[in-house]
């Protein structure tokens, strides 16, 4: 079921979720996420975060941020379940990237990513049937498609 928000500090923003940042060193908070690594990559999980969001870890910092959850949300409003057209009326038309999901539907799958100016901060919506499936944000990972391959 969607959450209500928690706090306006549990939100996809352009450097992280919340307090957590892009690039910050593994800390006790998180564990490991059963058989997800992959040498020095896996995916971890916050103790103190309700909502389900995944940390990609890369050599012990963290790479990328995501949720599926439906109701997850960014600092712009745009939620898990919104419609496609609501990610672009929120981001006013700015630039973006497409990229086709190689593992689902050629036409319908895909993510928009909207990079920072020097391009090594993404914030990337998965569409489905023009609608929000998850929301990431990540350094120059968020564009890989397997996490940890």
């Amino acid at each position: 079921k969607a959450f209500e928000s928690e706090s306006k500090d549990n939100l996809f923003n352009a450097n992280g979720f919340g307090e957590f940042k892009i690039n910050q060193n593994l800390n006790e908070m998180f564990y490991e996420v059963e058989n997800s690594r992959i040498d020095d990559c896996f995916f971890a999980k916050n103790r103190n975060i309700k909502l389900d969001v995944n940390f990609q870890i890369i050599n012990n910092k963290v790479v990328v941020i995501s949720s599926r959850q439906s109701g997850a949300s960014d600092s712009f409003g745009i939620r898990v379940g919104d419609n496609e057209s609501t990610v672009f009326q929120k981001h006013n038309n700015q630039k973006f990237e497409k990229k086709l999901n190689p593992y689902g539907d050629l036409k319908n799958d895909y993510s928009i990513i909207y990079w920072n100016d020097t391009r090594d901060m993404g914030l990337r919506y998965d569409i489905e049937s023009k609608k929000v499936v998850a929301i990431y944000v990540g350094n120059e990972n968020v564009s890989l498609m397997e996490g940890c391959a």
